[in-house]
């Protein structure tokens, strides 16, 4: 999950923000986790679209940002950790597909997700540091060309 500070908040005119809306400066990313950052059309009616980045933490919230009505994107790239990379710096690079699996052996359900890059380059980000090849019950739960 991103992060912030109310020093960091930007005051946006009510005549000019959406309801709810709310603007930072900048955000911030504690855990050492891979992230998205998404590239969309937005349609907001009345022939509206604009073009907008997304920063997004989730799976869940790139599949539904995906299946939704009023956004279609255009590009995703993956922010990668150096963990992952193995590498020592962060890198980012173009997603292709995400999948899902289970965790074995474990009593509860503990998801494991692997990412295809654009060139066919895989990552499986594992609490347990799971290989791909012992996943349980992988499926597809995000894919863009």
């Amino acid at each position: 999950m991103f992060e912030t500070y109310s020093h960091a908040k930007v005051e946006i005119p009510e005549v000019l923000k959406e309801p709810d809306e709310q603007a930072w400066w900048y955000v911030k990313l504690n855990l050492h986790i891979p992230w998205f950052y998404v590239t969309c059309d937005i349609d907001y009616g009345n022939d509206e679209i604009l073009t907008q980045m997304l920063l997004i933490t989730q799976v869940k919230h790139l599949a539904e940002a995906n299946r939704s009505k009023t956004i279609t994107i255009k590009h995703v790239d993956l922010v990668i950790p150096r963990k992952m990379n193995g590498g020592d710096e962060w890198k980012m690079a173009p997603l292709s597909e995400v999948w899902v699996g289970r965790e074995p052996g474990v009593d509860h359900y503990q998801e494991a997700f692997i990412y295809i890059l654009g060139d066919g380059q895989c990552y499986v980000d594992s609490v347990l540091n799971t290989d791909e090849s012992n996943l349980l019950d992988i499926k597809k739960v995000f894919s863009h060309n």
